[in-house]
């Protein structure tokens, strides 16, 4: 490459440099618009950003402006858009349902916030092997090794609510174990669940936890554990206001993943991803991947 050709490739970089830039200052002036409620500002700035480069978390943005201003239809196409530039973009199926929702499209967005719901949770294919276990880690364990995979046990279980009753942690691989079993025996249920109680049997039924960890150990401490001889059903709004929603969610589900046909678990209203961000869950979530 010659001279000039040489000066004309670092003036392009340089001016694609000077468009990336442009791109974030319009976007982060859009970012503090929204914050103050000034969604037209906020979309004028957001448009100025796309102008310097196309980007799909922005249009995200500008989507989540025009459903605050009930322009629904302008939503959708910036989320639309948005999954054009990434298929993978798990905000965009939310956006675009949750428009597709307020327009009464309601297959439409059902169908997006399946899409969404898959991503967030690729039970199929998340490679648990690439969550090794160190062997420095001294929290509870499931049987097994890195290598064999693991088997869930109710001695982990009640090991697993003593770290969370002294306020401690299980390894993420020991997390992601419990929620892939959990959510593929939900997949797998009817939206309907008739439960057969013998006459001689019973079965304990529980109101909202909302992330109240140490009322949920009362219970059991009173009543037993959930168990084959003691089942449990508990009516959703499992998470969300408490302080300890993860420990209630992880140990509802450990439960569930080992005795499916004696732990029954309803959808609340607060089993919801608005609610959750709302309420707390969503936070408490990732402080608990931080601390891991």
């Amino acid at each position: 490459m010659g001279a000039y050709g040489q000066n004309d490739a670092l003036q392009a970089e340089q001016q694609q440099q000077q468009q990336l830039q442009l791109a974030e200052q319009e976007k982060q002036a859009g970012n503090t618009h929204f914050r103050d409620k000034k969604y037209q500002h906020a979309i004028d700035s957001y448009t100025q950003s796309l102008e310097h480069q196309e980007n799909a978390a922005v249009l995200c943005n500008r989507a989540l402006c025009h459903s605050k201003l009930e322009e629904y239809g302008s939503a959708v196409a910036d989320a639309t858009r948005a999954l054009e530039l990434d298929p993978t973009f798990i905000k965009a199926y939310y956006r675009r349902g949750d428009a597709n929702f307020a327009l009464g499209k309601c297959k439409l967005a059902l169908k997006d916030l399946r899409s969404e719901a898959e991503l967030v949770l690729p039970s199929n294919s998340l490679d648990l092997d690439s969550f090794r276990v160190e062997d420095y880690y001294q929290g509870p364990r499931m049987q097994g090794s890195n290598a064999e995979g693991y088997t869930l046990t109710l001695e982990f279980v009640k090991d697993m609510l003593q770290a969370f009753k002294d306020q401690k942690t299980i390894h993420k691989r020991f997390a992601y174990e419990i929620i892939i079993r959990v959510h593929g025996l939900l997949k797998a249920e009817a939206s309907l669940v008739d439960i057969q109680v013998p006459d001689d049997g019973h079965i304990t039924v529980c109101g909202d936890t909302h992330g109240q960890f140490y009322d949920l150990l009362h219970i059991w401490d009173l009543n037993g554990l959930p168990s084959p001889d003691n089942p449990y059903l508990f009516n959703g709004d499992f998470v969300d206001r408490g302080s300890f929603s993860v420990e209630v969610i992880l140990s509802l589900f450990a439960f569930k993943a080992l005795y499916p046909n004696h732990m029954y678990l309803t959808r609340g209203n607060h089993e919801t991803k608005n609610m959750n961000k709302i309420y707390g869950f969503d936070g408490e979530v990732g402080a608990f991947k931080q601390k891991n």
